[in-house]
């Protein structure tokens, strides 16, 4: 498995046509990073 940075993953939606790509980091705590939520508008 490869994992993805954050900003390989927002590179990936902006090439894949998507604008105003954005992200967070939902229920981070001190021992987990959280889940990575990224949208973008079509």
């Amino acid at each position: 498995m490869k994992l993805l940075s954050i900003s390989e993953w927002m590179a990936l939606f902006q090439l894949a046509g998507f604008s105003d790509v954005q992200s967070r980091q939902i229920d981070a705590k001190a021992e987990w990073a959280g889940t990575l939520c990224v949208v973008g508008t079509v």
